[in-house]
């Protein structure tokens, strides 16, 4: 690109529901999401992004890593995330 910017060489996508090995969402929320094999890398094709890494999480799972790597994050964690469901992690820090 013109401007400088750089593509990333890995991308994170948190998913509102449960993946199966293949990343594919196994339920959601979310209309038309489950079962869908092509949401991922038909996204990221749209946005003009072709990663070396794609990592796919569940949103709840991402929350509870990103505290993990919080100071102030010590103990028995329940990370909780909230939309038009509920999600939770338990994470050990």
């Amino acid at each position: 690109m013109s401007d400088g910017w750089t593509a990333p060489e890995a991308v994170v996508c948190a998913l509102p529901s449960s993946l199966d090995d293949d990343g594919v969402p196994e339920g959601s929320s979310y209309i038309g999401m489950k079962g869908d094999a092509s949401l991922i890398p038909d996204s990221l094709d749209l946005a003009g992004l072709s990663p070396r890494i794609a990592l796919l999480l569940n949103d709840a799972e991402l929350a509870a890593v990103s505290a993990g790597v919080d100071p102030r994050v010590r103990g028995k964690v329940l990370v909780l995330t909230i939309g038009f469901g509920v999600g939770a992690a338990l994470l050990q820090a």
